[in-house]
């Protein structure tokens, strides 16, 4: 997963669009916005970390940059 594509969607997308995406990724429909990624799953991971991340921005009141560490530790830590 390429942090660039995660803030070019974190940067051009508000959070309501973003859930959109997701749940029409979930639901198999048609996405109103462009995703990057091979497939439907890459493309749900993406989006689920944009939106994770916007709302780590949001709760902390941080950058993007932070909030980005923030997902890859724990990321890491669900993986230890």
């Amino acid at each position: 997963m390429d942090a660039r594509e995660i803030e070019k969607l974190v940067e051009a997308h508000l959070w309501l669009d973003l859930k959109e995406a997701e749940e029409d990724l979930i639901m198999g429909k048609k996405v109103q916005i462009k995703v990057p990624g091979g497939s439907p799953a890459e493309q749900l991971s993406i989006i689920s970390a944009a939106i994770w991340i916007v709302e780590k921005m949001r709760e902390d009141d941080s950058d993007f940059r932070t909030a980005l560490i923030d997902f890859q530790e724990n990321i890491r830590g669900a993986h230890e």
